[in-house]
């Protein structure tokens, strides 16, 4: 796991958000991709996680979930 930035405050006071329900329908999810591959075409459209380091991550001591960002 990687550390804490000590140069940027952690903005959740600690504490995780709320928990949502980020589940949506097939076909908003071509929406969205559709709208994001017009906006960006020659951007990344994708990625995969493996399950098994899925698993991995999360099974580590202390996590409770995990978050990403993309970036270049």
């Amino acid at each position: 796991m990687a550390p804490k930035n000590p140069d940027k405050p952690d903005r959740t006071g600690g504490k995780l958000p709320p928990r949502v329900d980020h589940r949506i329908s097939v076909k908003q999810a071509a929406a969205l991709t559709q709208r994001y591959r017009k906006a960006a075409p020659a951007s990344e459209h994708g990625g995969l996680f493996h399950a098994d380091q899925v698993r991995a991550l999360l099974a580590q001591p202390g996590v409770e979930g995990f978050r990403y960002y993309h970036g270049l």
